[in-house]
């Protein structure tokens, strides 16, 4: 079962879609505004999102655009009433996975959902303790979850990944930060304080440590 936010403005259309997931034993959750797709994506961090184009306050590609500058990495499948010629390419430039029209069958609908949820699954494994779920930006343990920042699940990944070698403040600038020394040390310290802190509240003391 995967999390599924449909951001439609037309109710009808929205309840059709929502009715579909949920026979196909996803839970589904509606918006029908930019400012109410937000509010649920920080509250649910779905784990695929349908998207209109044209929404009652603004441009549902305008959003795409900010969520995947905000490091926000789920499948977006865009699903509009506009003539696909007129705003494919833009859909795509803008972050979509996937782009089809509202007059598209519900089988085939469906099928490239499920094709999507594949290509793009929606937890990885890298240390026994936790899971982590990087289109959402959450990490899971048995203490429970945590949402980090864009930021903060780079650095996660990149110590995990390189574990047990110990990373350099270069490496990870240039891996995290994507930045050549010389820079100021500070910044990978509070990095690390706070991701660590952040772990520690779902009781992961011990998975990051640092040397002199």
């Amino acid at each position: 079962m995967a999390n599924i936010l449909v951001v439609e403005d037309e109710p009808q259309v929205a309840v059709v879609l929502r009715r579909m997931l949920e026979r196909a034993r996803h839970d589904a959750r509606i918006a029908e505004t930019v400012l109410a797709t937000r509010s649920l994506v920080e509250a649910r961090h779905p784990d695929l999102m349908l998207l209109d184009i044209q929404l009652t306050d603004g441009s549902g590609l305008d959003l795409l655009k900010e969520l995947r500058a905000e490091g926000h990495t789920y499948p977006v499948l865009v699903h509009t009433g506009f003539p696909m010629s007129e705003h494919e390419a833009t859909a795509f430039e803008s972050g979509a996975n996937h782009f089809v029209a509202k007059d598209i069958t519900p089988e085939a609908l469906m099928a490239r959902i499920e094709a999507l949820l594949k290509e793009h699954p929606p937890i990885s494994i890298i240390d026994p303790r936790l899971e982590i779920d990087e289109g959402r930006l959450l990490v899971r343990a048995a203490g429970g979850a945590a949402h980090l920042r864009p930021v903060q699940m780079r650095l996660l990944k990149a110590l995990l990944e390189a574990a047990p070698k110990v990373c350099s403040h270069e490496e990870l600038l240039r891996i995290v930060w994507q930045f050549d020394p010389p820079i100021q040390g500070p910044r990978i310290r509070v990095a690390v304080h706070e991701l660590r802190a952040r772990l520690a509240a779902i009781g992961l003391r011990d998975v990051i440590e640092t040397y002199p």
